[in-house]
């Protein structure tokens, strides 16, 4: 519902995905908020960056932390082009958080 009012406020309606995203897992339903996960970022690359997108890539890395092919696109996507976020070593301290390479 939250794409269908394509609400003017672009930052609303991710904070509000991103929740629902939360409360997917949080109720068991794992696969189904990684769908709507993947969808909000394609969204915000199309529309452009929300407010929280450091929040949106974390999240990105912890929720899939058991899925290596997502992980390695994940990186590779990091690694390619200009990185004005940061997200290079975004990407290696969430790592760490998450667990996916063991803490130094």
């Amino acid at each position: 519902m939250l794409e269908e009012v394509d609400d003017s406020d672009f930052n609303w309606r991710c904070r509000y995905l991103n929740i629902l995203v939360k409360a997917m897992v949080d109720a068991d339903r794992k696969p189904d908020a990684l769908k709507v996960l993947d969808k909000l970022w394609d969204l915000t690359k199309k529309k452009g960056e929300c407010k929280f997108q450091e929040t949106l890539f974390r999240n990105r890395l912890h929720l899939y932390r058991d899925n290596n092919a997502i992980l390695a696109n994940i990186k590779k996507e990091t690694e390619t082009g200009a990185d004005p976020n940061a997200y290079k070593q975004l990407y290696i301290i969430q790592s760490i958080k998450s667990g996916i390479i063991p803490d130094p």
